[in-house]
């Protein structure tokens, strides 16, 4: 195989059971030139201002191209994460772990780029992010032409933020009349 030697794929937005933000899931690709590398060899990936790490370092998965655990030792500190390979390592292998953004993502939020770098002992680096979408509010329609109808469904609060004196005022387009007896509300724990 004559991959890259390291390369950060796009991030991927992940939901996480009973927490509430944005968080992502990472995966850097390390190594896919089948190099033979010495022990103790590492990798340190830099987080940009607005993530943080989830999780613990025990949390990051290093596998190879058979599925299979890569012994690592894997250290936080602050927003850099190293991944060291104590006996060297001579295959391929996926790094992956999860960030959450530090802050409440809102309107008023200017910085809505995320950034990430990956950068090896050898100073070959790569690099990768997004822009958080602000989308706690979404609004879907399914049209049924034959009778008429078109049933609307509201998401709210999908990062689950804690919400106090909130209120949704929605209004509709010219020629649509509200069914009476069509509201339902509904808790998505």
């Amino acid at each position: 195989q004559f991959g890259k030697m390291l390369e950060k794929d796009k991030p991927k937005p992940i939901t996480v059971e009973g927490e509430e933000g944005y968080f992502y899931e990472w995966t850097i690709k390390y190594n896919y030139r089948n190099k033979e590398l010495p022990k103790n060899n590492y990798i340190v990936d830099t987080l940009g201002n607005n993530l943080e790490f989830y999780g613990n370092p025990s949390d990051v998965v290093v596998k190879n191209m058979a599925n299979e655990i890569v012994p690592a030792k894997v250290t936080f500190n602050g927003n850099k994460m190293t991944v060291t390979f104590p006996d060297g390592l001579s295959e391929p292998v996926n790094i992956t772990y999860k960030t959450k953004v530090s802050s409440v993502v809102d309107d008023s939020t200017t910085d809505k780029n995320i950034t990430n770098e990956v950068k090896t002992d050898t100073g070959i680096t790569s690099s990768n992010g997004g822009t958080i979408s602000n989308d706690g509010i979404t609004k879907d329609g399914s049209i049924d032409y034959k009778n008429r109808q078109i049933t609307w469904t509201i998401k709210i609060n999908k990062y689950k933020y804690l919400m106090k004196d909130w209120s949704l005022t929605d209004t509709m387009s010219p020629g649509l009349t509200f069914e009476k007896g069509t509201l339902s509300i509904k808790d998505s724990k």
